[in-house]
């Protein structure tokens, strides 16, 4: 079980080394999740 405070030191240090360990096809949803989530932050909905 990972902790969520885990999961947060991880994509804070190194995210590029965990997806790049990823395989590709969990890859391709996990680009599209930090893409949709950089542009929700980038855009906020009002």
């Amino acid at each position: 079980r990972v902790l969520a405070g885990d999961i947060l030191t991880v994509k804070k240090a190194r995210v590029g080394d965990y997806i790049a360990a990823l395989p590709d096809d969990v890859m391709e949803e996990v680009n599209l999740a930090l893409i949709t989530s950089l542009d929700l932050e980038k855009y906020p909905t009002t």
